[in-house]
């Protein structure tokens, strides 16, 4: 088989594959992008029919150096051009607004709503708390973010001995928890 024919096979196979990866939603390519998962299975595929002499060295060199340059070239082109980065990584997806799954974004990516409770208690958000989020995204690595509401109005100084008040009942109730007092905070 003549080199440009194995760069040109590469290349298509390359697109096609990172296609279907975009196809496949968020679960799958969790901590890494659709790019990065992609060049690291071509690359141990062709290393694998390297190794076990089905493809001459040869081929191998211009197959895996057509993948790392595609790859080179993709990682560049989502640096320089917003576009190309949404084509090639996607956008995060909105998980939850206003204390409220989007059932219909999380339907889109197969999220079920017992894997966005998961996803929101490793923020730290149990299910009693899903109001106080404004706003949950699934990033594109599969992790999520989230937004909670804004203060209504910022602290005044007026609000200073209701402040005080309020540290030292918490500190006697958690002095009779047994946990001691809470030091007070400077400012």
């Amino acid at each position: 088989m003549m080199l440009h024919r194995v760069g040109l096979r590469a290349l298509v196979a390359y697109a096609l594959l990172l296609a279907l990866l975009r196809l496949s939603g968020k679960r799958l390519v969790s901590e890494c992008t659709p790019a990065d998962l992609m060049m690291s299975l071509f690359l141990g595929d062709m290393i694998d029919d390297y190794l076990w002499a089905d493809v001459p060295p040869m081929q191998f060199f211009v197959a895996a150096t057509t993948v790392v340059l595609t790859h080179l070239l993709v990682t560049f082109g989502r640096g320089v051009w917003p576009r190309f980065e949404r084509l090639v990584e996607g956008a995060p997806i909105v998980a939850m607004r206003g204390g409220r799954p989007a059932l219909e974004q999380l339907r889109g990516e197969r999220i079920s709503r017992f894997d966005l409770a998961a996803a929101l208690r490793s923020c730290g958000l149990t299910r009693h708390r899903w109001s106080e989020v404004r706003a949950a995204y699934i990033e594109n690595d599969g992790s999520t973010s989230s937004l909670p509401w804004p203060n209504d109005e910022p602290a005044r100084r007026s609000d200073a001995p209701r402040a005080a008040r309020l540290r030292a009942r918490e500190a006697r109730r958690d002095s009779s928890a047994g946990q001691g007092p809470i030091p007070p905070v400077a400012g």
